[in-house]
């Protein structure tokens, strides 16, 4: 479904120290989150909106870290410049950026 398979946008934990790429964010977080299908929308579209001003309440919105399995909220991830975030949009294309695992 991404267009280019190998795309990388590192994401920074705040509990482990370790950086993970964004499409195994949202994996983990789909893995331990999801009660049915398509219901978890992917940590790249949640990021541009925080980066666009849209409003998220970051407090309640929970990821994990494929890294160390930990709960992390969105509010503590720090936001990548809109300049990568857009670079790896254009990689993955918009099928990944709206989809919802």
């Amino acid at each position: 479904m991404r267009k280019d398979e190998k795309a990388e946008l590192m994401i920074y934990c705040m509990k482990c120290g370790n950086h993970a790429n964004e499409y195994n964010w949202t994996l983990a977080t789909a893995a331990k989150f999801s009660n049915k299908p398509y219901e978890t929308p992917t940590l790249i579209s949640l990021l541009l909106k925080l980066a666009k001003g849209e409003k998220l309440d970051g407090n309640s919105i929970w990821l994990v870290c494929p890294r160390c399995n930990e709960k992390v909220k969105l509010a503590h991830i720090p936001l990548p410049p809109w300049d990568e975030l857009q670079a790896y949009v254009e990689k993955v294309g918009e099928e990944y950026l709206n989809y919802k695992f």
